[in-house]
């Protein structure tokens, strides 16, 4: 937990977009700390569902075939900070 900070409850999942680079995994795991939580990587729960890679699942099916197994991920979050990928906005 940051230093000084008390907990703060989440009362639903947050989504941070943007693109490679940008940060939000690093802000989704800080928040996380803050709260008390676990934090979720849609990259990382994507690979562990589908057992390959983003590179992988790019190479096989292109983008908008990962798009839709992105979006096959909906799922029921917990309140969590969650990092999606930037595309994940748009499709």
């Amino acid at each position: 937990m940051a230093r000084g900070c008390e907990p703060v409850a989440l009362t639903c999942p947050v989504f941070f977009v943007g693109f490679m680079g940008a940060g939000k995994t690093s802000v989704a795991r800080r928040l996380a700390r803050v709260c008390g939580v676990a934090s979720v990587d849609m990259d990382t729960y994507i690979e562990r569902r589908e057992g390959k890679k983003v590179k992988e699942i790019f190479a096989e099916a292109g983008e908008e075939g990962f798009r839709a197994v992105e979006t096959c991920g909906s799922w029921a979050p917990p309140p969590t900070p969650c990092s999606c990928p930037a595309g994940a906005a748009w499709w």
